[in-house]
């Protein structure tokens, strides 16, 4: 079992924490991770030094070969991370390091994650991850991997693409398109993609706040979803594989509090049960009016990681409803009118997509969309 204390130093080590810069010529961290096997590079493991305060003073994706350099700002002594998905984390403490020199490292991981259950029903809820986390706690904790490098992909600055963005409308039989535009738009991966909330005000006011702009729906953004306090609400559960892909296994969250007037979510995220590599998540508004259960508003995030190594979000999509408030008449035995109330209904869905077509890191092509 994968104890709360390590998810909340995968937490750490991942968001919770900035960076100390580097001072030009300091004294660096390098070397290489290897496999269970001692000789198999760890490709595309994240690599991280803490020093003795707990602060991070650096942190590097291995290449393909293992290797990693890290720059540290100060001698000392230096706990050393490396967290690698399909892998449980490694921790190297004590890691000395002389004021203008660098130290070598080699690091074997040591143990394989164990692969996620195959379940056929929705399994038990864990909603306390705070006592005991469990395989659904750890399961979590490789998307947060996942996530982490999603973060430095965007830190990095160096990644820019050519995504196809469409926007279509259906009226309110959901069924007939009554407007659709197609667009190609360069945007860079820190740019943001789709409207998304932070994590302390979606825990304040939900997924779907009305302004003076309109009611706006937002999607759940990679920093919102690595944030403790998105783990510490939430309930989980495994999910079957769904119809056509038998190696995958869900893992199912929904929000542990109810709040009258705040519009949470509730989805799934879809795992490989032999990688552990994240497939895509989906996910749906919770608490909307009644007046839009037919609408299914959510959306969906699928997941590809790149020849570098870092994963990213290369599609997303978002379905939320259009709604019109009409005039309900009501009338006395006689038929006369005593008045009227308005009503909220359902007038249609407006759809929101963006798909990633090609990539350059540096200005170089590192990916592009077969038609």
């Amino acid at each position: 079992m994968i104890r709360a204390a390590r998810i909340r130093i995968i937490l750490m080590v991942l968001v919770g924490a900035g960076f100390v810069p580097a001072r030009a010529h300091a004294q660096r961290l390098f070397g290489n991770v290897v496999l269970t096997d001692d000789q198999t590079p760890a490709r595309a493991a994240i690599v991280t030094a803490a020093d003795s305060a707990g602060a991070i003073a650096g942190r590097e994706l291995t290449t393909a070969r293992g290797d990693f350099v890290l720059p540290v700002p100060h001698p000392g002594k230096y706990t050393v991370t490396v967290l690698r998905l399909g892998s449980l984390p490694e921790t190297v403490r004590d890691v000395v390091v002389e004021p203008g020199r660098d130290h070598r490292m080699k690091i074997r991981i040591s143990r394989d994650a164990p692969r996620l259950p195959s379940v056929t029903v929705r399994s038990g809820e864990q909603c306390n991850m705070s006592e005991d986390a469990g395989s659904l706690g750890y399961t979590w904790s490789q998307f947060l991997i996942v996530l982490a490098t999603v973060e430095m992909a965007a830190d990095a600055r160096s990644f820019s693409g050519t995504w196809l963005r469409t926007e279509r409308r259906l009226d309110k039989n959901l069924r007939d398109t009554v407007f659709r535009s197609d667009s190609l738009e360069a945007i860079a991966l820190e740019a943001p993609m789709m409207p998304s909330i932070s994590a302390d005000s979606s825990r304040k006011a939900g997924f779907v706040i009305e302004s003076e702009q309109g009611v706006l729906y937002h999607t759940p953004s990679a920093a919102t979803l690595a944030s403790r306090d998105f783990l510490a609400r939430r309930c989980f559960s495994f999910d079957p594989a769904p119809v056509g892909q038998p190696g995958w296994t869900g893992l199912h969250f929904r929000s542990s509090e109810f709040r009258i007037g705040v519009v949470d979510i509730e989805g799934t995220l879809w795992f490989d049960r032999e990688t552990l590599e994240p497939r895509g998540l989906g996910f749906r508004y919770v608490n909307l009016p009644p007046a839009f259960d037919g609408a299914e508003s959510g959306g969906t995030l699928r997941f590809r990681q790149l020849p570098t190594g870092h994963w990213i979000v290369e599609e997303w999509t978002l379905r939320v409803p259009a709604g019109v408030y009409r005039r309900i008449f009501s009338y006395d035995q006689r038929g006369s009118l005593n008045g009227y109330a308005m009503k909220l209904a359902l007038d249609g869905i407006r759809i929101a997509s963006l798909r990633l077509m090609d990539l350059e890191l540096n200005g170089s092509p590192i990916f592009k969309r077969q038609p």
